[in-house]
């Protein structure tokens, strides 16, 4: 169901996606894919070491295995999918249709480890009147 928010208030879209999105980062990271589109860019980094942990991804060509594996070296502790709590979404509608969304939470770890995250995405609306991500930037 990704990109599904055709008729939505822009406020409205964007919280769908947020709740779609880190469903999906928490559940199954291998259909990550669905939510991005040809020539999708992607910088996820850890504030603490920018310069050792930038990582950067042009979807050339979306792949689950290239995209879900991103995600899954990203938000995942070893092997642990994290729980998401998302604490702040805005968004503001952008050119030719297209919003952007700005999310803030944190990623827990069975109750063990807990980080803070800002992530960013610009979404924009296909031919089929779905929405996908053109830009995502997370920091940690």
């Amino acid at each position: 169901r990704p990109g599904s928010l055709r008729a939505m208030p822009v406020y409205e879209a964007a919280v769908d996606f947020v709740q779609q999105y880190y469903h999906a980062v928490a559940t199954k990271a291998n259909t990550m894919a669905s939510f991005y589109g040809e020539g999708s860019g992607v910088i996820f980094g850890n504030l603490t070491q920018p310069e050792t942990s930038l990582k950067r991804l042009e979807v050339a060509d979306v792949s689950d295995v290239q995209v879900g594996e991103m995600h899954r070296r990203f938000f995942y502790s070893s092997i642990q999918p994290p729980a998401f709590s998302i604490r702040h979404v805005a968004a503001l509608p952008s050119l030719q249709g297209s919003i952007h969304v700005h999310v803030t939470g944190d990623m827990e770890y069975g109750g063990r480890e807990r980080y803070t995250f800002q992530q960013s995405f610009v979404l924009a609306q296909s031919m089929q009147g779905r929405f996908y991500v053109v830009s995502d930037t997370c920091f940690v």
